[in-house]
């Protein structure tokens, strides 16, 4: 019997999983963990993303990128979840948590409203998702799992990341 671990999260009040071996780490997403102290003044601020577009401002055309942070001196993307699902009006809430994700050597935030647990399924417990469902927005959701009489999603970042950096 083989187990598959699945973090669980929540976007737009709508629960979600994703295979717990594609993340890095959680961590806080707070509007301060963005901010960059400039070299002129310490005093004076500057978000992560106004830094980065003063290199590259391509990347405020993607409406999937939400912000930039800093992450132990890596300015990785913060994409908004519920925009990449097709969630329309999908907020960011103030104590959000980024999922950091690595694939193809990049590292990628995704926003949530909460991640709620980590938990191990036996494999028979994650089903395919059927092609009657499918729609561009949602190309990312391969499976679902059935735990307690619940069913969710499991999102697969990898095609996120292929939708939104292609």
């Amino acid at each position: 019997m083989n187990e598959v671990r699945l973090v669980l999260f929540v976007v737009n009040g709508l629960p979600f999983g994703v295979i717990a071996e594609d993340i890095e780490e959680v961590i806080e997403y707070g509007r301060s963990s963005s901010t960059l102290p400039t070299s002129e003044n310490n005093n004076r601020k500057t978000t992560a993303k106004q830094a980065d577009n003063k290199d590259n401002n391509k990347k405020d055309l993607n409406p999937f990128i939400e912000d930039h942070i800093n992450l132990r001196g890596n300015l990785i993307p913060a994409v908004n979840l519920g925009r990449c699902i097709g969630i329309e009006n999908a907020e960011v809430p103030l104590d959000a948590k980024i999922l950091v994700a690595k694939t193809n050597e990049m590292l990628v935030g995704f926003i949530v409203d909460n991640v709620t647990s980590i938990l191990e399924l036996d494999e028979t417990c994650i089903k395919d998702a059927p092609n009657i469902i499918m729609t561009p927005q949602n190309k990312c959701i391969k499976n679902f799992a059935i735990h307690d009489g619940s069913i969710f999603p499991i999102i697969r970042f990898s095609d996120i990341i292929g939708k939104i950096f292609q």
